[in-house]
């Protein structure tokens, strides 16, 4: 998949642990708990208006996002987030607006096949998920969402814990 950019690319292989953040064209270093390959796309098109793409998809497990600087100073998502599997296929596909989830949540076998899928507003789920097993058949209802309470947990969590 091609990232569309319109301005920087940089691409860093960091030893210690920091995280590069993009902002009007100069790079930051900030503290980080991992250690990581990042590329950044500085006012890349694919992210929302003040906010720069984060771009660790090539290590395992990694991930592919927009982040902005939030009202009180901590850095937040903002617009499209993909996360991969080990291997490389997409795990997640969803949305954030300021911080929260906004729009449809996609959950993905390693296989490629969709798991779950929900509709989210200002970080709250909207209606039941939708799962579907390994071989394409869709769960009831009340077995769907009692299968996703592990996973919601998890997009808490990204949310910051909102």
């Amino acid at each position: 998949m091609k990232i569309p950019i319109n301005s920087l690319t940089i691409c860093w292989r960091f030893s210690e642990k920091f995280r590069l953040i993009c902002t009007n064209k100069v790079i930051f270093l900030i503290f980080a708990s991992c250690l990581f390959t990042v590329v950044i796309a500085c006012n890349s098109g694919s992210c929302p208006s003040g906010a720069y793409l984060i771009d660790n998809s090539s290590i395992p497990g990694g991930a592919r996002y927009c982040e902005k600087e939030g009202s009180n100073g901590n850095l937040i998502k903002h617009g499209p987030y993909t996360q991969f599997y080990q291997g490389g296929g997409v795990a997640r596909v969803m949305r954030f607006k300021n911080g929260l989830l906004d729009g449809k949540v996609t959950i993905y076998y390693s296989s490629g096949k969709k798991m779950a899928e929900i509709e989210t507003q200002n970080g709250k789920k909207l209606g039941d998920w939708k799962v579907w097993d390994f071989t394409g058949r869709l769960e009831p209802a009340s077995e769907a969402n009692s299968i996703m309470r592990n996973i919601e947990s998890q997009l808490v969590n990204l949310q910051g814990g909102q």
